[in-house]
């Protein structure tokens, strides 16, 4: 029986209709039985564009794979399922992706390099194409309103406890642009990116190389800046589409004014479905918020925290609720970035624990009673420079292990 996220949200957003954008969702049978895992996205526009950024993983799937290769086709079409990653599978994995995108070809008339796949579930599972080509022969697709919306971001979760998604909107040139997004992710979770598929789109018009830079631009602080358990996927994608629908003027570079606001909103965007994804982590009972700051540089500050998200020895102590800083100690000092004993400070909840290279007299019981909440933060400074980093992470609970025990059961 899955157990609802403790930092679940109580309703679904209401996402936008984006202009060009058909959707249709259904089940397939791919892997899970008597539940939707099939999602098909239409782009009825030619003037689209796509950003993305994938896995950094040695073995990715042949998704991924496929994206890269056909990066940056303005994209007609997009499939996305559930059930099995495609991971793994060599040869054949490949050829169920030539032969889904052809038959999409066939049916759309447009060429099968403007077809996009992206897929999570078990890795190294025999991938047959039969599912798929039935699921999208009898796929009826229809403009996304907020009920599709949400039937979509259910579709493509796995372990997930919630569906999540996301809506902004921004000012392009005195114009109101939408950004609507998905996300799926919940075990797998490490820099960079994770068992995670987000999905964002907007009816504004961006080239492909501002939107890519665009999306680069805000990674760090949202999807690079959270981890669940600190294992890389082979499968995580992050892709933006752009219908260009809107009536707004293109600007020819990245900093210009004119995509400010539209800056803005989709790092609101990234970080909404990050943090969904993170609080939505396997077995989680406890939200770790690191910060981590005096350090060297910013890509030091981001190893020291993330050392801390990821160690399982913080991660239980917070379970538990126990103020074991020693465990931090430990982890800043595996991480191998500059720092000086005698210039650490170490504090819970804003509480001093430790500094000046030893333990600091504290309140107990104003300690514990933060500890015993549903998020807890822990703030280190290196005191050795000035760059700073936030990571969120999560506490490692038994419901963690059973989960992933019984994964393929």
């Amino acid at each position: 029986m899955v157990t609802l996220s403790p930092f679940a949200p109580d309703q679904f957003p209401t996402l936008p209709i984006i202009a060009g954008l058909k959707l249709g969702v259904t089940a397939c049978g791919l892997c899970y039985q008597g539940r939707d895992d099939l999602v098909a996205l239409r782009i009825e526009v030619k003037n689209s564009s796509i950003a993305a950024v994938f896995t950094t993983n040695k073995l990715p799937g042949e998704p991924v794979k496929w994206c890269k290769k056909h990066l940056p086709t303005p994209p007609q079409h997009l499939v996305m399922a559930a059930g099995n990653a495609n991971v793994f599978t060599g040869a054949a994995g490949w050829q169920v992706l030539e032969d889904v995108a052809e038959d999409i070809a066939k049916r759309e008339k447009i060429t099968s390099n403007a077809v996009y796949f992206a897929m999570t579930g078990v890795i190294g599972e025999i991938f047959l194409a039969t599912p798929l080509l039935n699921g999208l022969a009898e796929l009826q697709y229809a403009v996304p309103n907020p009920a599709l919306w949400q039937r979509a971001a259910s579709a493509i979760m796995t372990t997930d406890t919630f569906a999540k998604g996301t809506a902004q909107t921004a000012k392009v040139a005195e114009n109101s642009v939408q950004i609507a997004g998905i996300a799926k992710g919940s075990g797998m979770i490490a820099p960079d990116m994770a068992t995670m598929l987000a999905f964002l789109f907007t009816d504004a018009a961006i080239p492909h190389d501002l939107l890519q830079q665009m999306l680069h631009a805000a990674m760090p602080e949202s999807f690079h800046g959270i981890s669940v358990d600190s294992d890389t996927s082979t499968s995580d994608s992050v892709m933006l589409i752009a219908t260009g629908t809107s009536d707004c003027l293109v600007a020819k570079t990245y900093d210009d004014p004119l995509y400010d606001d539209f800056r803005t909103a989709l790092q609101r965007a990234c970080q909404d479905l990050a943090y969904q994804v993170v609080t939505d982590g396997e077995g989680i009972a406890k939200l770790l918020d690191i910060r981590l700051t005096g350090a060297k540089d910013s890509a030091e500050a981001r190893c020291a925290a993330l050392s801390i998200a990821n160690s399982p020895l913080v991660k239980t102590a917070i379970n538990g609720a126990d103020a074991n800083w020693g465990r931090v100690v430990m982890a800043i000092g595996k991480a191998r970035v500059a720092l000086e004993p005698e210039q650490i400070q170490i504090c819970f909840g804003g509480h001093v624990l430790a500094e000046g290279g030893g333990a600091m007299a504290y309140d107990i019981a104003a300690v514990n009673k933060h500890l015993a909440g549903r998020k807890v933060t822990i703030a280190v400074n290196l005191g050795v420079g000035n760059a700073s980093a936030q990571v969120y992470g999560n506490d490692l609970s038994h419901d963690y292990i059973r989960i992933n025990a019984d994964y393929r059961s």
